[in-house]
This record gives C-alpha cells, structure tokens and sequence, in this order.
C-alpha cells in the first residue's frame, strides 16, 4: 500500500456498513432535491463534499498518527525544522513562497483550513443553485 494513505480494515460485515450510508445518503439528497438540482449534479454534490471531509479527515489523522511516532506536536516539529526551514528560505530558490511566509507568522491548522474550504464549497454549491437549472457537468475540451 501507498505510504500517503492510510491504513483501512476490510469490513467485517459490509451490510452492517452500507445501509447506513445508503440511509445517510437518501437523507441528504432530500435536502438537495428542493433545490432543483438535477439528479447528477445532487450526487455530485453530494460526493464531493463527502470526499472534502474525508480528506480532510485524513490530513487530521495523519496529523495524530505523526504526532504518535514522533511524541511532538506540530508546533515542536515545526520548531525543530525552523533552521532547515530558514536555510531553504534564505537560498532565494522560493521567493513567492519565502514572501508568502515571511511577513506574517504562518500557522496551519487543519480545522480552520477545513472551515475555509467548506465555506467555498457551500457557496459553489449555493451559485450553482441560484444559476441557471441545467448546468452540465461535462467537461468541454
């Protein structure tokens, strides 16, 4: 398996596990049905938030698991790389990067960043709504 996924545990009883979902998903797209979305676009919507969460989720866990193996926070990590951080910042090599966290003091934190994009997602899914019906979600070359 990939190093940049996680583990996963086959399901032991994979009815027990999907009609829950199947439950949850018939839920919410209630909710999207309202909005006259078409059937694709809801599922679409409905898939892409899911996955959002999901992989911020996984940022989340991958973040503990970090913090297991090595018994420091991000905050004593990033402070033990400071030097090499600095150094890679100092060659000149990244200039956009070196002024993008050079001026002001830089902290990732995986629940903010998981608010600011669920915000933008929210509002794509709200203008997609308020726009004209039948969008297609096709891409055009």
């Amino acid at each position: 398996m990939s190093n940049w996924l996680p583990d996963f545990e086959p399901l032991p009883d994979p009815e027990a596990v999907i009609a829950p979902e199947i439950t949850e998903t018939e839920c919410r797209q209630c909710g999207t049905r309202v909005s006259g979305l078409t059937p694709t676009q809801m599922i679409h919507v409905h898939l892409a938030l899911l996955g959002y969460a999901q992989g911020v989720a996984m940022a989340i866990e991958l973040e503990s698991q970090a913090r297991q193996d090595t018994g420091m926070t991000p905050e004593q990590w990033m402070a033990s790389n400071e030097p090499r951080m600095e150094a890679i910042q100092t060659t000149g090599a990244y200039p956009t990067l070196s002024t993008l966290f050079g001026e002001d003091e830089f902290d990732l934190e995986l629940g903010t960043l998981f608010e600011f994009g669920l915000e933008r997602m929210l509002d794509g899914v709200a203008a997609l709504i308020e726009g004209p019906r039948g969008v297609s979600l096709r891409r055009t070359p």
